[in-house]
């Protein structure tokens, strides 16, 4: 890999990350005593080839022409995302290599001076492209993470990113965190759905035996969903219901539902906004002891830096690449990030 310290790139990082501070401001916590993050990266690839994994395109001699220098800027983005975020306590991202890459983005004087750390396994995604979680260490105890794989009931021999789970610790009580990026949509809705629900029966699953112990258990499930809330791999197979319902023992709700509600999308696609990217919880966070949410506490990051004019009609996301073409954007995904309250315990 290059090196981030060698003098030039060292003096590229730190201009970028002093544009960072110069660009974004920091979202207010209004009043929340944490405040978790989820965000689809866009390809955060390293410069070495992988003889394991399908990475070719984001290699200096790729397709994407993937330098050290674009790498150096994608690592300052992220970084600027986060801080703009107010530096959540948890970021689940997805899209990202390998742990090689996390490293370098825990390092960055940013994160670093705030004690991220990162969780990550490798999965059998062909392009290589994982989920992970960055956290801040001095505030969020880990007591045990896996990762849970997806078997596709009619496609046993395809592969996809599993899904990360995380069980942890803060402000003395214990959160379960899921972080997904389901199978795509890119071969079509219809053909690529039995897919997704598959992905969501995994995390019911897992979901289901952590209630079976605990029916007061704290979990969030967050990630790019590739489905929309209304879905039926989030209404049917995840039993994820509307953020207004009742609540009730061993249930989940979408909080994305509000900003989707609203004509809030976290990725643009054929002059459409779609809400990918969700938050979902349980019902013990809204019981305002200790910890605790609102229904309306999820957000869309809809950071002025993560937008730029779209060609044909208002806004759309200042991503990486369009196809091939490098824009020097963020992510062609916005984050989405929720409040966390505390209560009396």
């Amino acid at each position: 890999m290059y090196r981030l310290f060698k003098p030039l790139l060292f003096t590229f990082l730190i201009t970028a990350l002093s544009a960072t501070q110069a660009c974004g401001q920091a979202a207010p916590l209004d009043g929340a005593a944490e405040r978790i993050m989820f965000y689809n990266t866009e390809n955060l690839f390293d410069t070495i080839d992988d003889p394991l994994t399908d990475d070719k395109e984001f290699l200096p001699s790729g397709k994407m022409n993937w330098t050290a220098d674009k790498y150096n800027t994608k690592l300052a983005h992220i970084t600027q995302v986060v801080e703009a975020g107010g530096f959540p306590i948890l970021v689940g991202l997805c899209e990202v290599e390998n742990k090689s890459v996390l490293n370098d983005l825990v390092k960055q004087p940013a994160l670093a001076a705030k004690d991220y750390a990162f969780i990550h396994f490798d999965s059998p995604d062909e392009r290589g492209i994982d989920v992970a979680l960055i956290y801040q260490s001095s505030k969020f105890k880990v007591l045990a993470s896996k990762s849970i794989p997806i078997v596709f009931d009619k496609e046993p021999d395809d592969k996809t990113r599993d899904i990360l789970y995380v069980k942890g610790e803060v402000n003395g009580e214990v959160i379960h965190v899921f972080v997904n990026h389901w199978p795509s949509r890119s071969e079509g809705v219809e053909k690529t759905a039995p897919r997704r629900h598959n992905a969501a029966n995994a995390v019911r699953i897992a979901v289901d035996s952590i209630f079976a112990v605990d029916k007061d258990a704290q979990i969030i499930i967050m990630g790019d969903l590739n489905d929309h809330p209304e879905d039926l791999s989030l209404t049917f197979w995840l039993k994820a219901l509307p953020s207004d319902s009742k609540k009730t023992d061993n249930s989940l709700y979408n909080l994305a539902d509000v900003f989707a509600k609203q004509g809030k999308g976290t990725h643009k696609y054929k002059g459409e906004w779609g809400t990918l990217d969700q938050i979902i919880v349980s019902r013990a966070l809204f019981d305002k002891k200790g910890l605790y949410t609102k229904t309306d506490a999820a957000k869309v990051g809809e950071f002025d830096f993560l937008l730029s004019d779209d060609p044909k009609g208002g806004k759309w996301t200042n991503r990486t690449y369009a196809g091939d073409k490098y824009l020097g954007g963020y992510s062609d995904h916005l984050p989405v990030y929720l409040n966390l309250y505390l209560g009396k315990k």
